[in-house]
């Protein structure tokens, strides 16, 4: 499926908390605005993530199993650092790249707060952080991922939600 491409088994009650929590997030602890594109089914599921930094935190609950990434363009994740440290930097490393890992903790913990009063809650877990060109999600969930596009004055920002496991198969 292409970007646009409609994806019926999706539960949007349980996407849009991720949405919502990004845009949240960046605003609030990165004084950055997000513009939300349209959610769309990434072709051939988690694999290759968009971005060159992600950070990565399993989700998990009665009813999904799998995995959440905040992934973004390097402009964006040395404008972060820029902003939230004062320190500018031209390359992503281990000094630096846990501040993707917090972005992706502190996204789910957001989310897990609507979804636990909409009657979905989800545990929490530890975030990594991954980087390069061709970093992926397969360790993290291997079936249908969603991907919710945001644009901001940095750059793109990805939110992916990779679905893992038998509980998963809806995404619900």
């Amino acid at each position: 499926m292409s970007p646009g491409t409609n994806y019926r088994d999706i539960d949007p009650q349980f996407m849009a908390p991720f949405l919502r929590a990004a845009i949240r997030v960046f605003q609030v602890q990165c004084s950055l605005e997000l513009k939300a594109g349209k959610p769309y089914m990434k072709e051939g599921g988690g694999g290759r993530l968009m971005g060159k930094i992600s950070g990565l935190i399993p989700i998990d609950s009665k009813s999904f199993s799998g995995s959440l990434a905040i992934s973004m363009e390097d402009s964006v994740f040395f404008a972060l650092v820029k902003s939230l440290f004062g320190e500018e930097v031209s390359a992503v490393s281990a000094e630096n790249a846990d501040l993707a890992a917090e972005l992706a903790n502190m996204i789910l913990g957001q989310a897990k707060v609507e979804l636990g009063n909409l009657g979905k809650p989800v545990g929490m877990a530890l975030p990594v952080a991954v980087w390069g060109t061709e970093h992926d999600a397969r360790d993290l969930g291997q079936g249908k991922c969603v991907v919710i596009p945001f644009e901001s004055s940095a750059g793109k920002i990805f939110v992916e939600i990779v679905a893992g496991g038998a509980a998963s198969e809806s995404v619900a």
